[in-house]
């Protein structure tokens, strides 16, 4: 599962994330479920609003297996990295063939074609043509 942290500080690097993300999800843990995040699994993209110029780096953790990764995200989402509350949630790689969104806009055949006749207007000549 791949998993997204938005809101982290700028200029922080992929060890102290991995650092830091660790310590928040092992507080309070047995030791049986200590997240161990290995630097490799983690990439830390920028974002660039063209509009603003404004910055923000977004951090990509690779955990495995899936319900370890619910639970990292219900155990650090909220939690504060160097002053800054990061949202934590699950990273969703959409392509055409797998965006839910698609399968919401589609309607039932009978409802979207409910007009009996063609009510457009016919198409008048050009008369700059027509001596």
């Amino acid at each position: 599962m791949f998993v997204l942290l938005q809101n982290i500080p700028q200029g922080m690097k992929k060890f102290e994330l991995a650092g830091s993300i660790e310590r928040i999800a092992n507080a309070g843990g047995s030791g049986a479920t200590k997240f161990h995040i290995p630097v490799c699994d983690i990439d830390i993209l920028d974002m660039v609003d063209g509009e603003h110029a404004i910055q923000q780096q977004v951090g990509l953790v690779k955990i495995f297996p899936n319900p370890m990764g619910k639970k990292f995200i219900r155990k650090v989402d909220g939690q504060k990295i160097k002053g800054q509350s990061i949202l934590v949630r699950q990273f969703f790689s959409r392509s055409a063939l797998n965006d839910p969104r698609k399968k919401a806009a589609q309607s039932p055949q009978g409802l979207v074609e409910r007009r009996q006749g063609d009510r457009r207007r016919i198409t008048l000549v050009d008369s700059r043509h027509w001596h």
